[in-house]
């Protein structure tokens, strides 16, 4: 609780270095409550307001998080069918069907909200290798293979002096 204090309280006083303090609160919540739920709305709340809005470093962060509730509930989905080692002995009339598509409905709801997020990387210098791939991983997921190899080609164009672009 002191920390948190501690933080708002360097917020108000620290103007200028204000999106790096909310980065720090947003990690120091994913690593102290296991969970990145409350980080994920801290920053999407913040980026709707004015000094935030144009920060792309929240904007990928915001997205990862979203990326990794994607992930969760692909692994999800991908779990159900292993449990079932004939996927025609499930019912799809009953629970698991409702479950399959409740986990399904969120699983493209956070990758949407990803994909959003990430859009506009790829268009600015820097080492995006983390929320790049991510990006692409979705992509390839939701069959826009083009669109993933155009934004790979892109992010190589864009930083040539990084070795991961090119891998």
């Amino acid at each position: 609780m002191h920390m948190m204090q501690f933080l708002k309280n360097m917020f108000v006083i620290c103007v200028p270095f204000k999106t790096e303090l909310l980065l720090d609160l947003a990690m120091y919540l994913v690593k102290h409550n296991n969970d990145i739920t409350e980080a994920q709305e801290l920053l999407t709340s913040k980026l709707s307001q004015k000094p935030f809005m144009s920060s792309l470093v929240l904007q990928a962060y915001a997205g990862l998080f979203a990326y990794i509730q994607w992930k969760k509930c692909k692994h999800s989905i991908d779990n159900k069918y292993l449990e079932n080692d004939d996927h025609s002995d499930m019912d799809l009339t009953g629970g698991d069907n409702r479950t399959y598509a409740d986990l399904k409905r969120q699983m493209d709801f956070h990758g949407k909200k990803a994909l959003v997020f990430f859009v506009n990387l790829v268009e600015h210098c820097g080492v995006w290798d983390i929320f790049i791939t991510r990006q692409v991983e979705m992509l390839k997921y939701y069959d826009m293979a083009d669109e993933a190899k155009s934004i790979l080609v892109k992010y190589k164009e864009k930083n040539p002096e990084n070795p991961n672009s090119h891998r």
